[in-house]
């Protein structure tokens, strides 16, 4: 009988020591899971992070392209600015040198008329080649402009 008992409490100290294995690789299994969980957090929070600093770093060079895309725009619109200021300028400069085509027909027309505004009413030359002759000179100025003085 103590035989048996010895072997009952035997087995049962077996069965006890399995048992608290078992518990103290659960132990370290839940140990491990927990570590892991921790890393994890940290990681997470860290790349959080780096993700706040990346869309930080996205916005601002957006802020920069617009900036420049704004300052090419400016310069663009400056240089047409520059540009058509001086072509206004070359134009007026060529107005004064060169009349538009309404103000050459208007003088046009008064230098054939025979100077309506004092333009070309000197005597004809005409007088000079026949001092003292008896001759009417005929010359109209509005031939040398293509006008037919005959077609009023």
């Amino acid at each position: 009988m103590e035989k048996q008992q010895q072997g009952q409490v035997d087995r049962n100290i077996k069965e006890a020591r399995k048992k608290l294995e078992m518990e103290m690789e659960a132990a370290r299994h839940e140990h491990q899971v927990m570590l892991m969980r921790q890393d994890l957090m940290r990681r997470q929070e860290e790349l959080r992070r780096m993700e706040l600093l990346h869309n930080q770093e996205v916005q601002k060079l957006k802020q920069l392209e617009l900036r420049q895309e704004e300052e090419r725009r400016r310069r663009e619109e400056e240089m047409q600015r520059q540009q058509e200021e001086m072509m206004q300028q070359q134009q007026e400069g060529f107005k004064g040198t060169f009349p538009d085509a309404r103000e050459q027909e208007i003088r046009m027309g008064q230098m054939a008329m025979g100077g309506a505004m004092g333009i070309n009413n000197r005597p004809c030359s005409c007088a000079n080649w026949y001092p003292n002759s008896s001759r009417t000179c005929h010359y109209d100025a509005r031939w040398n402009f293509g006008i037919d003085p005959t077609n009023n």
